[in-house]
This record gives structure tokens, sequence and C-alpha cells, in this order.
């Protein structure tokens, strides 16, 4: 190889990882975008019913209850406080 073949391979090869950089960088905006979304999304759902943090906790319980309790120790959730979705 030529000089010069040597400099064109490395020019290509630089343009390739800025090009491979710009998709990175442009995919990680996009999951920020998203996340802020979501949390938007959420925000609103949390105004409209404050029992929606309750209905996610308990739709990803496993269903066991704490071991060990400790002094003082007050339901995160209570359920006699629970309503029905209407």
């Amino acid at each position: 190889m030529t000089q010069e073949n040597v400099l064109k391979s490395k020019q290509v090869q630089a343009q390739q990882r800025v090009v491979e950089a710009t998709g990175t960088a442009d995919a990680q905006i996009e999951r920020a975008r998203g996340e802020a979304e979501s949390i938007r999304i959420i925000n609103e759902e949390l105004s409209k019913s404050p029992q929606y943090l309750q209905w996610q906790m308990l739709n990803k319980w496993d269903g066991r209850l704490p071991i060990a309790m400790g002094s003082g120790f007050f339901p995160f959730l209570d359920i006699t406080k629970m309503q029905q979705p209407q």
C-alpha cells in the first residue's frame, strides 16, 4: 500500500467512527426523551389518582410478608384504606 492509500483508509475509518458515535449519541438522546415522557405521564396519573403508587406496588409485590418488622413499624401499604378502582 502506498502512503496515499493508507491515508485514505484512515480517513474512511475516522469517518466511520464519527458516524457510529453520532448514532450512539442519537440513540441515547431518544432513550432519555422516552424516559422523560414516561416520567411526565406517571406524574400526570399520580395527580389524577394518588392510589396509582399503591396499585403499582401491589402489582410488583411477590406476596411475601416481611420476616422482621422491628419497633415502631407501620405498614407501607395500608390495605384497609384501599378503594376499588371506579
